[in-house]
């Protein structure tokens, strides 16, 4: 992902409102949850490891599911065809630059998940505060106990890796980006890398099916029909079918200044 900070979000959130435990007197009065805060700032930040060789020296995350950690794998789409924004990030300056649709529906293995955004400044921390506010009232009500500190820990680990992957801040909120994501144990070994701004990135194959391609979208500043009337060519020499089943494309609709 290009933002340093996504993904991170919810951890570094729940880790502050963890530290601010230390100065509620019901905390600092109970040996239970001074355990308890001391081994969810453990737990957290140990999920987050600094990795050495990236060039903005960003963490590395982790992710906790049904108690193993795994790795994510993200793949980013939009739910807007023609955003003027996205183009030009990230269709090569609108020069040569095309978009596909693709139907997401129960793809095997991997999640779909449409972003929320948030305004973190105002009210990012309300659900974590919320979180802790439950297990303080459970603690003070002796619904929790020791044996059950390992179990929390997990859910709330689970909970907010989920949490911080369907989250970005609002500032976003124009990109409308819905996620593929793929998760893979630890040390699994990608299939490759790509190079983007001076940054080998790891990625790995995942295989959809041909008929989930609905459309391409010929970009706003290609040699729009010619290129259209290409790659229809090319996707019917593909196998992507002729006549009624004939895959469809089309150019975008954007009016833009030469």
């Amino acid at each position: 992902m290009n933002d340093t900070k996504d993904g991170k979000y919810g951890y570094n959130e729940f880790i502050t409102v963890i530290d601010n435990m230390l100065n509620d007197k019901e905390v600092t009065g109970c040996d239970l949850l001074k355990e308890l805060q001391k081994t969810l700032i453990d737990e957290f930040s140990n999920i987050l490891r600094r990795h050495p060789c990236t060039r903005n020296q960003s963490e590395d995350l982790f992710y906790l599911v049904a108690g193993e950690l795994y790795e994510a794998y993200v793949c980013s789409f939009s739910l807007d065809p023609e955003s003027i924004s996205l183009w030009r990030n990230y269709g090569s300056g609108f020069g040569e630059s095309y978009a596909i649709r693709l139907i997401l529906d129960n793809i095997k293995d991997v999640y779909v998940s449409c972003i929320e955004y948030s305004n973190f400044a105002r009210e990012g921390r309300f659900l974590p505060v919320m979180v802790l506010r439950k297990i303080i009232d459970m603690c003070r009500n002796d619904k929790i106990t020791k044996a059950d500190i390992h179990k929390i820990i997990i859910h709330t680990i689970e909970f907010f890796s989920a949490w911080s992957i369907a989250h970005k801040d609002y500032y976003w909120e124009y990109e409308k980006e819905v996620r593929l994501i793929k998760f893979v144990p630890v040390d699994t070994k990608p299939d490759g890398y790509s190079l983007r701004n001076g940054v080998f990135r790891p990625y790995i194959d995942v295989q959809i099916e041909k008929e989930r391609l609905a459309e391409v979208i010929v970009g706003p500043m290609v040699e729009r029909y010619n290129a259209a009337r290409s790659i229809d060519n090319l996707m019917g020499s593909s196998g992507f079918g002729g006549g009624q089943d004939k895959l469809k494309v089309r150019c975008s609709m954007l009016p833009v200044r030469f």
